[in-house]
């Protein structure tokens, strides 16, 4: 209880204490180096960039220093550029060793330094075999424009290649923005699919068309072929104003339409339509975990030869599905999930509406106490935020200890006034009382001291006046230096 009585500096110096042991070190320096892109794949004889980003949200860097190291039985360094990067001097030239497998780079930024995020250096590889190629940072460094050169660097992102075989896939066809409407004049037609396509490619092979057109149309005839500019020569009469069209092939083909008006026909109008009748195909699904956690990660990469993908959905077990990317590319993190296997449904849907469907399973291990699954996946990030409960329980018994131990040496100060006041009160008590025993024997003394002037004393009795004056005068310096000491 008598924590709930403790005076409020103590419970105000305890809070305090507690916060600069476990929060302070939580707001420190947040500087990141990361190597951009992460998780794409790429086919083997193919060569592609990737990008050293620094980062810090909120405190300048002026140095960036650091060595990449990367398999080189699966990759090879092109090139390494230095072209619109953050750094204004170099102070060790950005260079590469394939024999290593290494590419070492250190640059400094003048006064103030770069606040933000910046790129550092561009390295062009070449894929070599097949693989999953892991490209991570050694002896990284990230300095702070303090004048002290302090090491803000505190994460770093190791990036992840998968290299695949080459895939002898058709070119898909070309399309420019104009190919979907195309008019000789405007005595041409409009035409139109019946159903808008959500990304102007079908489906179906039976399609409806509208035509509109201006009044006193007599006539109208079509024709359907892979031809960008043909001349139309199935006549409809009277003109009709909208039509099934069956038996569509897959790619792209050209709906050509033109009216009659008064025995002349017009303008012809070339409507491209886009047809894809078969799904994405499979997509590359790689699962891994993030260093030093138990969160699996999902990368998926989808293709579509012909109308190309539209968005990618994601399904956890028998959660609703939600769209995770739409693109090509899509990460999925699973965060917050509970010990055991998972299974995560993926739906690839392409332009034209067709789907392809996979399955990743998920295992999540057991964790112990004081593991949080959690995956930093913010650059720049101010806080290093823990939420592990061992932090919270650690948190909660210091607090009460460090609160034991102040009101420990707070009642210590309390009760070593309260006995150094009644020590000294004795004291001063005894003293009067010795006084005044003293003063009673002085009288005595004198009565002696009187006698001895009438009769002589004995042997015996001036030894005992001696010692009984030696005595008295012995004990009223050591009471008189108690006093003094207790005072001070």
């Amino acid at each position: 209880m008598a924590l709930l009585y403790a005076p409020k500096k103590i419970v105000v110096t305890g809070i305090l204490f507690c916060f600069l042991l476990y929060c302070a070190p939580l707001l420190t320096y947040a500087g990141t180096l990361t190597l951009s892109p992460n998780g794409r794949s790429y086919e083997v004889g193919t060569t592609f960039s990737a990008t050293v980003v620094a980062s810090s949200a909120d405190t300048s860097f002026n140095a960036v220093s650091g060595i990449l190291d990367f398999p080189n039985d699966l990759l090879e360094v092109v090139s390494v550029s230095k072209s619109n990067s953050v750094m204004s001097l170099w102070v060790v030239e950005p260079t590469f060793s394939n024999a290593q497998g290494t590419v070492a780079f250190e640059g400094i930024v003048l006064n103030p330094g770069h606040t933000g995020t910046g790129k550092v250096l561009t390295v062009t590889f070449r894929a070599k075999r097949e693989g999953k190629a892991v490209v991570t940072f050694r002896n990284p460094a990230m300095l702070a424009n303090d004048g002290n050169g302090t090491d803000i660097l505190s994460t770093t992102g190791n990036a992840l290649f998968e290299l695949v075989a080459q895939q002898n896939t058709p070119t898909a066809p070309s399309v420019t923005e104009d190919d979907s409407l195309e008019a000789t004049d405007s005595t041409a037609p409009v035409v139109a699919f019946a159903h808008t396509p959500e990304y102007g490619w079908i489906a179906d092979a039976d399609v409806q068309f509208t035509f509109t057109f201006d009044g006193g149309v007599d006539a109208l005839r079509l024709l359907l072929n892979d031809i960008t500019d043909s001349m139309p020569n199935v006549v409809h009469a009277p003109a009709v104003t909208s039509r099934m069209v069956t038996d569509v092939p897959e790619g792209i083909s050209y709906l050509h339409a033109q009216t009659r008006t008064d025995g002349v026909w017009g303008g012809i109008t070339h409507f491209a339509v886009k047809r894809d009748a078969t799904p994405p195909q499979e997509p590359r699904i790689t699962t891994h975990h993030t260093e030093g956690s138990a969160v699996p990660v999902v990368s998926i990469w989808a293709t579509d030869v012909l109308s190309g993908i539209a968005k990618i959905e994601v399904s956890l077990d028998a959660e609703p599905a939600r769209t995770l990317s739409e693109g090509e590319y899509a990460v999925y993190v699973g965060e917050h999930l509970s010990p055991g296997t998972h299974t995560l449904h993926i739906r690839v849907y392409d332009k034209a509406g067709n789907i392809h469907e996979s399955t990743a399973t998920l295992e999540v291990p057991e964790t112990t106490l004081g593991e949080s699954p959690h995956v930093v996946r913010t650059v720049g990030s101010i806080f290093a935020l823990s939420t592990s409960t061992l932090s919270v329980f650690l948190f909660i018994v210091s607090f009460i200890l460090i609160h034991l131990l102040l009101m420990m040496f707070y009642m210590y100060r309390r009760y070593r006034a309260h006995v150094h006041r009644e020590t000294k009160e004795a004291l001063v008590v005894l003293a009067d009382s010795f006084t005044a025993v003293v003063a009673d024997i002085e009288k005595h003394t004198e009565l002696i001291v009187k006698a001895q002037k009438k009769q002589t004393l004995t042997a015996t009795e001036k030894k005992l006046y001696k010692n009984l004056t030696t005595t008295i005068t012995d004990a009223r310096n050591v009471i008189t230096k108690e006093i003094r000491d207790i005072e001070k």
